[in-house]
């Protein structure tokens, strides 16, 4: 985590400590995901669901398969 990802990434963190009461492993360990400004891209890092993907698609999104600095 760097760069641009930095603060979204701590973000996502914090919340899965505060908000669904993981300890502090579990919150570092969880998936993240991040938007790409430049090139309008939502980024997951694994094990996002390739059902989540397939559907965000759908809808319309760019989704990269993994979180990029």
């Amino acid at each position: 985590m760097g760069c641009h990802h930095q603060p979204i990434g701590q973000s996502q963190v914090f919340l899965n400590l505060i908000l669904h009461d993981l300890d502090p492993q579990d919150a570092i360990s969880s998936p993240r995901f991040h938007h790409i400004q430049e090139s309008n891209i939502v980024a997951f890092e694994e094990p996002i669901p390739v059902a989540v993907k397939t559907q965000l698609r759908r809808f319309g999104h760019q989704v990269q398969d993994s979180v990029g600095t």
